[in-house]
């Protein structure tokens, strides 16, 4: 809002923005994340019934995620965006109603699942067109990162609350969360409806096809989607074990929201600042391995059990505020085409760990452990990094980067 009213935009396309950014500000689908395990255990599930949840989501994501990409590019990333919304809404419904059944756990996943495709790079993708018809996408990186840093700071207050909220009544958080979503509906509705400029028209199969040629003919985003496979498999392994972690630390529930919404303001933080690290002089691939070795020292941390939690914890929350970022900007730097159906063909690739990896990781938790968890993770991550680097250093480096 204050970057609307420094530049005085009054073009339907910025006033757009302006709906956008309300949009995103009310559309805080993050609120439930501090008690959605303890909620499903309290609902009569077990640990593994939470990272199977994960796994129905990323199921719709296997199915849906490039014909998603393709209807946003089609049809707008608006109407995309649309989508996601009343599945999230009709999501959340479903978990305060479901109970302990098994089915309404299923189809609330693959609802969540249905909400990530249909939002995955179509919200980017609209503010990066908005800004372009204004003449400012060299600004996305720093734009961007403010409209997401607002959001995890509105999320962060509210997650303050959603533990002592939980105590109150277990569905409340998911009450107040429906409740957003359809105030920033409205908003949605507001917005106007911008796509790509395109010669001519494209097919459905044309688009995924030139798309899919895109990829094949730059080892450099090949290497990129590999990455994106094992970075989602670590990140999602130590987020996903938060709350567990804070059980076995015998943390009251009450207090979990207060834990998250400072993991919130640190994204925020780093999501608001991740602009500046354009101006480093490191390559992209320093940057990406940067995070997961970060990652690798985080696992290995949390299974220390000693007074490390601040650092192991708060390392992941500052890479999920600079990583899409840095990501986004990356895709806006090297694509010039098919926009969302390419970033829709890496959240396909991030699918893939979490469908059939996560789950095992699940059963790995249930019969032997957190600390065991945290070992193989540690594990896993240390064989990506070693064989990320040894694939770029011998078959990627010397491409042209794009």
């Amino acid at each position: 809002m204050e970057f609307l009213r420094k530049n005085k935009l009054n073009s339907p396309s910025d006033k757009s923005l302006k709906y956008i950014l309300l949009y995103k500000l009310f559309f805080i689908y993050f609120l439930p994340d501090s008690i959605a395990y303890v909620y499903l255990l309290d609902n009569g599930f077990q640990t593994f019934d939470f990272f199977l949840a994960a796994s129905i989501s990323s199921l719709a994501g296997f199915a849906l995620e490039i014909p998603t990409g393709v209807y946003a590019d089609k049809n707008g990333a608006k109407s995309s965006m649309l989508v996601a919304t009343l599945s999230f809404l009709a999501a959340n419904i479903i978990f305060i109603f479901m109970g302990n059944s098994f089915w309404l756990l299923i189809i609330a996943s693959f609802l969540i699942g249905v909400f990530k495709n249909f939002l995955s790079g179509a919200d980017a993708g609209y503010i990066y067109l908005l800004l372009k018809q204004s003449g400012l996408e060299h600004e996305y990186t720093k734009i961007k990162g403010n409209i997401d840093a607002r959001l995890f700071y509105l999320t962060g207050v509210f997650s303050i609350f959603s533990g002592f909220f939980y105590e109150i009544n277990h569905k409340l958080p998911y009450l107040l969360t429906s409740i957003f979503t359809g105030v920033s509906l409205l908003f949605l509705i507001q917005c106007e409806d911008v796509r790509e400029k395109e010669k001519k028209e494209k097919k459905d199969a044309n688009i995924l096809q030139s798309s899919i040629a895109y990829i094949k003919s730059s080892k450099y985003l090949q290497w990129f989607l590999l990455f994106t496979m094992f970075m989602t498999f670590i990140l999602n392994g130590i987020i996903q074990t938060y709350q567990m972690y804070f059980k076995e630390m015998k943390i009251p529930v009450a207090y979990f929201g207060v834990i998250y919404s400072v993991f919130y303001f640190i994204s925020g933080l780093s999501s608001k600042l991740a602009y500046k690290l354009k101006y480093l002089k490191a390559t992209v691939f320093f940057k990406l391995i940067l995070c997961l070795l970060l990652l690798t020292a985080t696992s290995f941390l949390l299974t220390t059990r000693i007074v490390l939690l601040g650092v192991a914890v708060l390392v992941p929350r500052i890479i999920i505020g600079v990583y899409p970022v840095l990501i986004q900007q990356f895709i806006n730097d090297c694509v010039t085409q098919n926009r969302i159906t390419i970033l829709s063909i890496r959240e396909f690739a991030k699918q893939i760990p979490i469908l059939f990896i996560l789950p095992l990781f699940g059963y790995v938790l249930d019969r032997c452990g957190l600390t065991a968890g945290y070992y193989v993770l540690t594990g896993c991550s240390a064989l990506f990094v070693i064989a990320l680097f040894w694939l770029y250093y011998n078959r990627i480096r010397k491409e042209k980067y794009l």
